[in-house]
């Protein structure tokens, strides 16, 4: 089956869209989907121009704009959630969901907010194209390889450990009653 490589974000150059965008020059069999709007607001943000450009240069870039719950889109077919984020931002709301989902997630240091080891995702210390095409090169190994699923096992038991809204709420109301 085709993968389907996701994006899903502001389409800010610090969210890492342009880097994004390269890697689908370095990999034309698959499917890159962009999930997000630009923000006209953000000196950062690809204009409209920008964006046709980009796709109209790369028939293998589908641009969705704003889905709710994109991920559940792509269940049905090998996918990767790149977050190549260089934005001072918390935890990007995609990380676990992908989890949770069983999608393999491949991250910017940056965007991992320190939450995640390297067993449940592919961490990238660096801003490089070749750091993000050799994890996707690595997934695709390990899938074919039948290894995968132990990381995917761990991925999505830590989001289920980790991540509920309940357990975020009590996080944060713990924070605040014990903040004087």
């Amino acid at each position: 089956k085709k993968v389907s490589i996701i994006f899903c974000a502001r389409l800010l150059i610090s969210k890492g869209i342009n880097l994004f965008i390269d890697l689908a020059d370095l990999f034309p069999n698959y499917d890159f989907h962009i999930y997000g709007l630009n923000d006209p607001a953000s000196s950062e943000s690809l204009t409209e121009n920008q964006i046709s450009e980009y796709i109209k240069s790369r028939p293998n870039i589908k641009l969705n704009g704003f889905k709710s719950n994109p991920l559940l889109l792509h269940l049905e077919e090998p996918s990767i959630l790149v977050v190549p984020s260089i934005y001072g931002e918390g935890l990007p709301r995609a990380i676990p969901e992908a989890m949770s989902l069983g999608i393999p997630v491949i991250a910017s240091t940056k965007a991992c907010s320190g939450l995640f080891e390297n067993d449940v995702l592919f961490k990238i210390d660096d801003h490089k194209i070749k750091s993000y095409s050799n994890a996707i090169k690595e997934i695709d190994s390990i899938t074919e390889r039948g290894e995968i699923s132990d990381m995917l096992i761990r991925a999505k038991k830590y989001a289920s450990d980790n991540f509920t809204e309940k357990q975020i709420v009590d996080q944060t109301i713990d924070l605040y009653m014990n903040k004087e």
